[in-house]
């Protein structure tokens, strides 16, 4: 067993014991209450707001990176995605539609595997986790950045058509490979295939397939355009 999951599993161990105190604790509470004793029951009632709480954030989030996991990105764009397919279909007035487009981004680091094998994964963690900050700060608090999973990141970009998000992933690719840098003392910097995919200019009738088209865009970027590269899939789909 690796150190990384040696690691996780002391984490969730960790997790699962403290939602094991939790529960007792709320069950000693209601047992009070029921009792005749003295907790009120607005007490009770936020322990258990606030657990559940931790437990959504605990199921939506990235550990290392503290961004939406997959499950938290679909749970949190799903909702925009299908106001923008509902205007693209004319179910609402394109006046009054409150999302016009979406477009998703595909962001995947180059070499990744060659970053571990050579500095380590703690390098590699933070390298991640820089990446997930810059990722951040490129985009608006209307938008939702997550982690894939190892060194994939996806973008959604709300009420952004396919020329908008091209000049996005061009601007994220070139800070990228400014702002980051790997190793004590070395000069080598992160580069990133990025995929851009956008409902108005695709097909998608689902969020799951415009996420896979922006795969396929990225993956053109990483094996035939040389990396470091953005690729949009309605030209690979002409």
């Amino acid at each position: 067993m690796s150190e990384t999951e040696e690691q996780k599993i002391l984490a969730l161990e960790k997790e699962l014991e403290h939602l094991k105190n939790s529960v007792m604790e709320i069950h000693d509470l209601s047992a009070d209450l029921i009792n005749g004793g003295h907790v009120a029951g607005e007490h009770v009632a936020k322990k258990i707001r606030d657990e559940i709480e931790r437990l959504r954030v605990l199921v939506y989030t990235d550990e290392l990176t503290h961004i939406a996991n997959r499950r938290g990105f679909f749970d949190r764009v799903q909702k925009d995605f299908q106001h923008a397919l509902d205007c693209k279909r004319g179910n609402e007035k394109r006046k009054q539609c409150r999302v016009k487009d979406l477009s998703i981004l595909f962001v995947d680091c180059d070499d990744f595997k060659k970053i571990n094998d050579t500095f380590g994964h703690d390098e590699g963690d933070r390298i991640l986790i820089a990446v997930a900050d810059v990722l951040t700060r490129s985009v608006r608090k209307t938008d939702t950045v997550a982690r894939f999973g190892g060194e994939e990141f996806v973008v959604a970009l709300v009420g952004v058509d396919e020329r908008y998000a091209l000049r996005k992933a061009e601007e994220i690719r070139n800070s990228l490979t400014q702002n980051i840098t790997i190793g004590d003392g070395t000069i080598q910097t992160v580069t990133a295939s990025i995929g851009v995919a956008s409902l108005s200019a695709s097909d998608a009738d689902e969020l799951d397939a415009l996420v896979g088209y922006a795969d396929k865009a990225m993956y053109e970027a990483k094996t035939h355009r040389g990396k470091n590269a953005v690729v949009r899939w309605s030209e690979l789909k002409q």
